[in-house]
């Protein structure tokens, strides 16, 4: 069977002027303008919302998903670090996780 030949065709080539993209800084004065381009302001509330929701979880599913994601000053940990620490079985522990999850998703409205 034969192959047929593409050209391959790329329009990010430079021009006179530079980079298609341009490297400077035009443009970005408007983007931080925008709203919600602040990410530290983002992430703020980011936390904010995490919190309050992990508010309505149950204490042992809390500190489930804080210690498993890194969350409220936890380190991050594995399914099987968490097993060790609490001598329940990964299963177990990743049933709870999943279920304080579907609570914080229904709680945050997202699908």
């Amino acid at each position: 069977m034969a192959r047929k030949q593409q050209v391959m065709r790329s329009f990010d080539w430079p021009t006179e002027q530079g980079w298609p993209y341009g490297d400077d800084d035009e443009g970005q004065e408007a983007l931080a303008e925008e709203p919600g381009a602040d990410g530290d302001a983002f992430v703020e509330r980011a936390r904010r919302t995490v919190h309050v929701g992990l508010e309505h979880l149950r204490p042992d599913q809390r500190w489930l998903v804080s210690a498993r994601y890194g969350l409220e000053g936890e380190p991050e940990r594995s399914l099987r670090e968490l097993s060790a620490e609490t001598g329940r079985p990964s299963d177990e522990l990743r049933f709870t996780i999943d279920d304080a999850l579907d609570k914080l998703r229904g709680d945050l409205g997202v699908a």
